[in-house]
């Protein structure tokens, strides 16, 4: 398995969720395995009764479960696992992102150049997403299919 260090945080997340899920004892759904790992890694602060934000981000749930409804994570059947009224971009960026990473695995080292390259693929013009703390690619390049 690659370093977790590659991925951020988010990534991080990823990989524990996925981790949990292979985990035959734990039958956790993919959503729950999520909400675990995040709050495992960012945990309510003790002085506080507001919630973690940066474990509530959309975007790189979205992403770790898109890649789990279209059974790219191990030992998850394909489904639906992300809300309805979830966009499916990140479920688009994560899975070509993935494509990305089979095709040149350098790429999962560097999300910036990842992202760059799934930018040109998908024809977008925008931003490199680190504005929600993500890279997206950490959920996408963190558990992606068969790598953990």
């Amino acid at each position: 398995m690659k370093s977790v260090e590659n991925f951020g945080k988010y990534g991080e997340a990823a990989i524990k969720a996925a981790k949990a899920l292979q985990n035959t004892k734990s039958r956790q759904t993919p959503q729950e395995a999520w909400v675990q790992a995040a709050k495992d890694i960012w945990p309510d602060k003790p002085d506080s009764t507001e919630p973690n934000y940066s474990r509530m981000k959309p975007c790189p749930k979205n992403a770790f479960l898109g890649l789990c409804e279209e059974g790219k994570i191990i030992g998850v059947e394909q489904g639906t696992y992300a809300h309805p009224s979830a966009k499916g971009d990140n479920k688009k960026y994560a899975l070509v992102g993935l494509n990305l990473i089979t095709e040149t695995p350098r790429l999962a080292s560097n999300p910036p150049e990842l992202w760059q390259s799934v930018s040109k693929k998908l024809n977008i013009n925008t931003a490199y997403p680190v504005s929600s703390g993500t890279p997206i690619y950490g959920a996408a390049s963190g558990c992606m299919n068969r790598v953990i």
